[in-house]
């Protein structure tokens, strides 16, 4: 810091946080103590306000103590929902939690749980970033105003200032360093330093991946994404694409979204800009082919009105809980859009551009591919041959294809989770104190009727009520023996 001899006699003394007269000191302590949040953790309190505070060397290491840990520290009043303080559950854990609610579809729960993670890594690492550049430019700013208004205070007053080991006599106010000024104390600049040393490590923000599930009815896409929502205590909502249109049309429009997210947050905006939307049947927003004048409300419309909500934006919704012509704005920044869809027919348009580039006695028939093995080897190009915009599968990078169950599977389905199909009809019946048995073979007749009608693990349960429920409930004793009729 520089040194300055101030006074008609020309005493000198170190330029620090305690040279000069008192009550220069008093009005620092007064300036830092704004920084640092008021009189809770002030330099100066009315306490001393008539002499020289006492320990006030230990005052300022206390509150320098409270800048260190201030990138780490939540500001009072925050309601962020993955905490900076706050580690986020890792891929394995999340994968863990998914495991014990999804039977099968491994790949699928393990991208799904990696993707997640690094999403709320990124929250974290980006509000980090901010809250630096937060500090640096509340010292720059204060550093600024405290010199000007001692300059102007002493602008009789003789100054002597010094860039370096070179003094300059000519000079009348306090010279500004590239470190602020003389007014930040040694070991302040010293954390300061360190700190800009560390943001050359973390001054890239990071861009937002949103997450597109592909697959076929009933294969666990929306359970899994409901599933992470709820370990992550983060709020969920289910949006239904076939409803969307764009403004002006009969239809909900795309601020649905956001204001159904808002409400099941208990109207929170902290928690709702960190939740997660869940776009179902987003297939169905496919550009259609036709070649009339017709407007594509539904289709490609809705997809370009979604690119500026996907990629991050504030949009302004109604507020329900409040007047009529009360609004709220959103940032939509952190919130994930986790896209779901059957994406009826990507197999063959898959098929269709690899065949291409097979040529020789090595090509296989279309035929023998197996859908699910083909849905695997999806990628963006496929997607919008399907009819999605460039744009839109730009801003949904990670594809997370699912595959049809098989009659295993479907089995385990119905038996293994902690909320499995079967367990709620036997509980249902024990209230009506009826004994449900299931036989292995009961089990994988309907495993197997779910799989010939091709409607998944969510056909389960209404296969299981058209006999249960038709057949079943005079029998005070009751021992289910398949086959059943297939409808």
């Amino acid at each position: 810091m520089a040194s300055f001899v101030r006074g008609k006699c020309g005493v000198q003394s170190k330029g620090n946080l305690f040279s000069g007269t008192w009550s220069e000191r008093r009005y620092l302590y007064s300036v830092l103590s704004r920084c640092f949040g008021g009189t809770n953790n002030s330099f100066y309190s009315k306490k001393h306000s008539k002499g020289k505070p006492k320990n006030y060397r230990s005052i300022l290491d206390r509150n320098f103590e409270y800048i260190e840990h201030a990138s780490l520290t939540p500001h009072k009043g925050r309601t962020d929902i993955i905490p900076k303080h706050r580690a986020v559950p890792s891929p394995k854990q999340i994968f863990s939690f998914l495991d014990e609610r999804v039977v099968g579809q491994e790949r699928a729960k393990k991208v799904l749980s990696t993707a997640v993670y690094y999403h709320y890594r990124r929250i974290q690492h980006n509000q980090q970033l901010k809250d630096t550049q937060n500090l640096h430019q509340t010292f720059s700013s204060v550093g600024q105003q405290s010199t000007q208004q001692l300059a102007r205070q002493n602008a009789n007053v003789k100054t002597l200032t010094t860039h370096g080991n070179k003094y300059d006599p000519h000079q009348d106010i306090f010279a500004h360093t590239d470190h602020f000024n003389r007014l930040i104390p040694n070991h302040l600049q010293k954390f300061l330093d360190a700190e800009n040393a560390k943001s050359v490590e973390k001054k890239t923000f990071l861009e937002k991946s949103n997450i597109l599930l592909l697959g076929p009815t009933g294969s666990g896409k929306t359970l899994l994404a409901n599933a992470v929502a709820e370990f992550l205590d983060v709020p969920f909502y289910v949006g239904d694409c076939t409803s969307l249109t764009i403004s002006g049309y009969v239809g909900d429009d795309v601020e649905s979204l956001l204001s159904g997210l808002l409400s099941n947050a208990n109207n929170d905006l902290d928690r709702c800009q960190q939740g997660i939307i869940f776009l179902d049947e987003i297939d169905k927003l496919k550009k259609t082919s036709s070649h009339n004048s017709d407007r594509d409300v539904g289709g490609e419309g809705v997809q370009q009105r979604l690119l500026k909500i996907l990629e991050g934006t504030n949009v302004r919704v109604p507020d329900k809980r409040s007047m009529p012509s009360s609004y709220k704005e959103i940032d939509t920044t952190n919130i994930l859009f986790v896209g779901s869809g059957a994406f009826t027919g990507l197999d063959q348009i898959i098929r269709n551009n690899r065949e291409k580039k097979v040529y020789g006695f090595g090509q296989q028939a279309a035929d023998q591919t197996d859908a699910d093995s083909v849905i695997s080897e999806v990628e963006p190009k496929d997607i919008i041959k399907f009819g999605m915009i460039p744009e839109f599968c730009g801003r949904m990078p990670i594809l997370v294809p699912f595959h049809g169950l098989s009659t295993e599977v479907l089995v385990k389905i119905l038996t293994e989770p902690r909320n499995a199909v079967a367990n709620q009809f036997i509980a249902q019946f024990k209230t009506e104190n009826c004994q449900l048995v299931f036989t292995p073979e009961a089990l994988h007749t309907v495993a197997e009727s779910a799989f010939q009608k091709k409607v998944g693990a969510r056909g389960l349960r209404s296969l299981l009520v058209i006999v249960l429920y038709l057949h079943c409930l005079q029998n005070q004793h009751v021992k289910i023996v398949f086959p059943i009729v297939v409808y």
